[in-house]
């Protein structure tokens, strides 16, 4: 669905309740709506329809890691990577993190990825080292499809149902 050309985004303090702000844009094909556009007090942080919750269309994706510490003595973590096809995407810096036996560490990263192939597979290389000085490095990978961007949200002009 289009949206129409002209659209007014009015936020409240609670549904029927008090008008906080009301703010007026236009969208159409030479002028685009897209992700990280601020309207007034709100950001676009992606598209989506009601099958799905966002789709992004900048590439720019969140993950959450968990490492356990599976082995019988305690771990240190030192550093994780993120790469695709052998190129960093990113680096986390552990700061020697003390990691119990059985214990979990989580963490979140911010990536950008980019393809023209139907997958991507995200390596991430941990680094760490037990106290006996013994390396225990470890890697693991995710397989992520990707989909075709949606159709461009060009506005229909005056009259027309929003979409």
């Amino acid at each position: 669905n289009k949206l129409d050309a002209n659209i007014a985004i009015k936020i409240y303090d609670k549904k029927n309740g008090v008008l906080l702000q009301r703010i007026g844009t236009h969208a159409s094909c030479s002028e685009p709506i897209a992700t990280y556009d601020t309207f007034g007090a709100l950001t676009l942080m992606g598209f989506g329809d009601k099958k799905n919750q966002a789709v992004s269309l900048d590439n720019d994706f969140e993950i959450t890691y968990q490492v356990t510490n599976l082995g019988d003595t305690i771990s240190l973590l030192e550093e994780i990577v993120f790469s695709v096809d052998g190129i960093e995407l990113t680096r986390a810096y552990l700061d020697l993190k003390n990691l119990g036996v059985g214990s979990t560490y989580s963490g979140t990263e911010s990536l950008h990825l980019s393809t023209s192939s139907d997958s991507i597979t995200l390596l991430g290389t941990l680094y760490a080292e037990s106290l006996s000085a013994i390396a225990c490095n470890t890697e693991d990978s995710i397989t992520l499809d990707v989909a075709e961007k949606p159709p461009t949200m060009c506005g229909k002009g005056k009259g027309s149902k929003s979409g």
